[in-house]
């Protein structure tokens, strides 16, 4: 029985090296990586390769169909051993950036942090480096729902199109409004600094709140609060 359970147990292994081999990977140049033994999984998206740090993320393309429809397709996964600061506006090497002890998921295949940085994950807006380092303090970040991130100064939306630094917000006041989409009955959130209300990265006018599908109380409510004199 013993002898059984260990067949099985190396039957097992060796099914999923054979998986781990039938996955493509690929350089920032989309040249294919070959020399898969140079290549191990370390923890999470980062993988070693030539005894270098790397970060790992879906490749991924856009194509359309006989009916024109925008599809996706995954190709397997990307390698980037540089990554972009918005801290520097420069580049650096993962290998000199990430500490693997501190590194972990905030929210996953989006956002990660170790000790010092925050990463996010461009995949979706076509980057051949996609991970970049955004303008946080690791140590003072603080994640809200509807795609905010923040530090003592700096805050972050990521739940648009697009990843933007908002500007002429006060950080240290930022929070988020929950109200329910009468609509569908989900979850809404509106970014708030205690003077201005927001919607993903955009400042919202007297008119948005009253156009929002939510219920008239709170929509008083809101008006009344931030803009008393429109």
């Amino acid at each position: 029985m013993e002898n059984t359970k260990k067949i099985i147990i190396l039957f097992l292994v060796l099914f999923l090296l054979s998986c781990d081999n039938s996955i493509n990977y690929y350089r920032p140049n989309y040249k294919k990586i070959t020399d898969l033994n140079n290549l191990n999984k370390i923890k999470l998206n980062l993988v070693r390769y030539k005894n270098q740090i790397n970060l790992m993320s879906d490749y991924v393309i856009e194509y359309g169909d006989k009916s024109e429809t925008i599809k996706i397709k995954s190709l397997g996964f990307l390698i980037q051993d540089s990554i972009f600061s918005l801290k520097t506006n420069s580049y650096h090497l993962v290998n000199s950036v990430i500490d693997i002890n501190t590194y972990k998921e905030i929210e996953k295949n989006i956002l990660y942090q170790d000790k010092d940085n925050i990463y996010y994950n461009l995949t979706s807006k076509k980057s051949n480096y996609p991970y970049c380092i955004l303008d946080l303090k690791a140590s003072e970040s603080k994640i809200f729902p509807g795609g905010y991130i923040k530090d003592n100064s700096t805050v972050y939306s990521y739940g648009g199109v697009i990843c933007i630094k908002m500007d002429s917000i006060n950080a240290d006041k930022f929070d988020v409004i929950k109200v329910r989409n009468l609509n569908n009955d989900s979850v809404l959130y509106i970014g708030t600094d205690n003077e201005s209300i927001y919607w993903n990265e955009s400042k919202i006018t007297k008119q948005h709140v009253k156009d929002l599908p939510i219920q008239e109380k709170i929509k008083d409510s809101l008006c009344k609060k931030y803009f008393p004199n429109r």
